[in-house]
């Protein structure tokens, strides 16, 4: 079960060229009843996903809920800084006119 995600776009020009990538950061239940993960994917959008850090991590794996919450705070602020920014929720802007469900 996905507890919380958010998605990212950064489409900013850089030496003439323009990037359009996506960054998306999910927490789902852990292989631990109570604990959970935090992973995370990102690429061209439109393109093949990289899962995780060039290191080779990919994910904070089997920790509480508030650690899970604060990795993936650090890992939204830290896209946000470098020109993401978050795209909104289809149902988040439904909201936003009125629609209920």
């Amino acid at each position: 079960m996905i507890h919380q995600s958010v998605s990212l776009h950064n489409d900013k020009t850089e030496n003439g060229k323009v990037h359009d990538k996506v960054y998306y950061i999910q927490i789902v239940d852990g292989p631990t009843t109570g604990k959970y993960t935090v992973s995370f994917q990102y690429g061209a959008r439109g393109g093949k996903l990289t899962w995780g850090n060039r290191d080779g991590s990919w994910k904070k794996e089997d920790v509480s809920l508030w650690e899970a919450e604060t990795y993936f705070s650090k890992k939204k602020k830290e896209q946000i800084a470098k020109g993401y920014h978050v795209i909104p929720d289809p149902e988040d802007l439904l909201c936003l006119i009125g629609f209920t469900f």
